[in-house]
């Protein structure tokens, strides 16, 4: 299915877009650091890591997206909404995303509403399709696969074990022993 093998690279284990393998995936990081207005639209930098399970003060891959308000609207809130159906409301209860037009608080709105997101993919309460709407929306247009799996690799070769030292870390998603083939 082409869920899971979209949301593979980054290291979230899906048996398909709705469901989860039990192996443990990334945390993932979303942070609304401000906006800026250009060409008389209003842009919001959302910035984005994914980090090894409760390792979030160093992540492997990061990046950061310039997106207007009604991309955010139709790209991943109403999808995402649309997604989760009845249980939007209680999954996101005081956490409203920001209105139609950017007014005052904005931005405080969309940093909460993404955080709360990103609480729920940590906590494999979204689907994987969940996931696979983030990282269209918010991923640069250039994106190489790739690339994460070369930052992954690096992660793991700083936590590797020494010579003769035997160590199979099963909170690290990338870690080959623990991937199924």
């Amino acid at each position: 299915e082409g869920v899971p093998r979209f949301v593979g690279p980054f290291g979230f284990t899906a048996t398909s877009s709705a469901q989860w393998t039990p192996l443990p995936h990334p945390d993932l990081r979303i942070e609304v650091r401000g906006h800026q207005r250009e060409g008389g639209h209003m842009y919001y930098e959302v910035a984005c890591a994914f980090a090894r399970p409760r390792e979030w003060h160093s992540p492997y891959y990061r990046w950061a997206a310039r997106r207007r308000l009604g991309h955010l609207r139709a790209g991943v809130y109403d999808l995402v909404r649309r997604e989760l159906d009845d249980d939007y409301e209680r999954l996101f209860e005081g956490v409203p995303f920001a209105h139609r037009i950017p007014w005052f608080g904005a931005t405080m709105r969309l940093d909460v509403w993404f955080k709360r997101l990103a609480d729920l993919v940590n906590a494999k309460v979204a689907s994987p399709v969940v996931v696979a709407i983030l990282l269209r929306a918010l991923l640069p247009r250039d994106f190489d696969p790739d690339d994460v799996g070369v930052a992954a690799d690096r992660a793991e070769a700083r936590s590797a074990p020494r010579p003769g030292q035997a160590h199979v870390d099963l909170n690290n998603p990338f870690a080959r022993d623990v991937l199924p083939e």
